[in-house]
C-alpha cells in the first residue's frame, strides 16, 4: 500500500468510528421529547371559532393549529413541558394565554388567562411571558403555584361555580373538558365580560352588556380549595417574586381595571 493509500485508509477508519459512537444507543432519542398531544376548548362563555391555537415548547418547538367551530383544538409535536399556549381570534379580537405542564386537556379561557397573570412563577404581563418563553420563564413555572393560582379564582368565583353545581373546592378549570354550550363552566364565563390588557398586565371585569364591575380580590383567603393533589394553605396566594400582587381598581370607560 502506497503512503497516499494508506492515510485515506485511516482517515475513513478513523470516520467511520467516530460516526459508529455517535449511534447505537444514544442519538437525539436521548434529548428529544417523544411526540406528545394538548388539546381543550378556547372560549370566552362563547367558542373561539377558528380562532389560531399556538403551542410553545420550554424547548422551542412550536406548533399553530386552528379551532373547530365549537372552540375545540388539538395539537401535537416533541414539547419539552411546561408549554405555553395562545388562543388569537381576528375578529372581535381576543387573546388569551393558557399553561399545560403535562400532556392532556389544557383548556385556553378567561379563567386561565387571569391565573397565569396570577401565577407566583410569572409578571403578570403575559405578553413579557411568550417572548421570553423558552429563555426565561419556562424553567420557573411550577404546577403548585399554577394550581394556587386557579385557587384564587375559584374562591373569587365561588357562587357562580356552585350556581352551576360546580364544586369550587376541587374543580379545574384548566385540565377538566367542557363544551362551550352556555352549561357549567361554559355558564359561569357567559355571565362575566373579562377584558384583558396582557401587555400592560391589566383586566377588566363587568356584567356583560352593562358597566356594573364584579370585584375580584387576589388576595381572598383559599383556604379549603384544593386543585388536584394542591392543599392550598391558608391566605394570600398571589405572590410575585417576593411582593405580593395587590389588584387595584377603578372604572375606565365603564370598566374595571384590575393592575396585577
Amino acid at each position: 500500500m502506497n503512503t497516499s493509500r494508506k492515510w485515506l485508509f485511516i482517515f475513513f477508519t478513523a470516520i467511520g468510528l467516530t460516526l459508529a459512537g455517535c449511534g447505537g444507543g444514544g442519538g437525539t432519542s436521548a434529548t428529544t421529547p417523544a411526540a406528545s398531544t394538548v388539546s381543550g376548548t378556547a372560549a370566552t362563555g362563547a367558542p373561539l371559532s377558528g380562532a389560531t391555537v399556538t403551542v410553545i415548547g420550554a424547548n422551542g418547538v412550536t406548533v399553530t393549529t386552528a379551532t373547530l367551530p365549537e372552540g375545540t383544538y388539538s395539537v401535537s409535536g416533541t414539547f419539552t413541558y411546561p408549554v405555553l399556549l395562545k388562543a388569537t381570534q381576528a375578529a372581535p379580537a381576543i387573546t388569551l394565554y393558557s399553561a399545560a405542564t403535562a400532556a392532556g386537556t389544557a383548556n385556553i379561557t378567561p379563567l386561565t388567562n387571569l391565573a397565569l397573570m396570577l401565577n407566583a412563577d410569572l409578571p403578570s404581563d403575559l405578553s413579557t411571558v411568550e417572548r421570553t418563553w423558552v429563555a426565561t420563564y419556562a424553567a420557573m413555572v411550577k404546577q403548585t403555584n399554577m394550581r394556587a393560582a386557579q385557587a384564587i379564582v375559584n374562591a373569587n368565583f365561588s357562587a357562580r361555580m356552585i350556581a352551576v353545581e360546580l364544586t369550587p373546592t376541587v374543580y379545574d378549570f384548566l385540565t377538566t373538558p367542557f363544551l362551550a354550550n352556555g352549561t357549567g363552566i361554559d355558564f359561569v364565563m357567559d355571565g362575566l365580560l373579562f377584558t384583558f390588557d396582557n401587555a400592560a398586565g391589566t383586566v377588566g371585569i363587568t356584567l356583560p352588556g352593562t358597566t356594573t364591575i364584579v370585584p375580584f380580590n387576589s388576595a381572598i383567603n383559599t383556604t379549603g380549595i384544593t386543585i388536584g393533589e394542591l392543599s392550598a394553605p391558608t391566605g394570600v396566594q398571589a405572590v410575585a417574586g417576593n411582593a405580593q400582587i395587590t389588584i387595584s381598581w377603578s372604572a375606565v370607560a365603564g370598566a374595571t381595571s384590575y393592575n396585577l
